[in-house]
C-alpha cells in the first residue's frame, strides 16, 4: 500500500486571504496599541525620506559594517 500523503500548501495562502487579511480582533490590547504606533512611525519615516528630509539607512550595509568593525 503507498503512503498517504502528509500536507499540501497548494492555494493556502489565496484561500486564507480571501476575504481580506485578517483583523486584529481578538489579539493582546498591548499588541494592538504598539502595532497601531509602530505603523504611523514607519509611514512617517518613508515620507520623510520622499520629500528628502530623511536619508535611507540600508540595513545590509550597516550590518556588515558592524562586523567588519568599521
Amino acid at each position: 500500500m503507498a503512503k498517504s500523503k502528509n500536507s499540501s500548501q497548494h492555494n493556502q495562502a489565496k484561500k486564507a486571504h480571501k476575504n481580506g487579511y485578517p483583523s486584529l480582533k481578538g489579539t493582546d490590547p498591548k499588541f494592538r496599541r504598539n502595532h497601531r504606533h509602530a505603523l504611523h512611525g514607519t509611514m512617517r519615516a518613508l515620507k520623510e525620506v520622499k520629500e528628502g528630509k530623511r536619508v535611507r539607512i540600508n540595513a545590509s550595509t550597516t550590518s556588515r559594517k558592524s562586523k567588519i568593525g568599521v
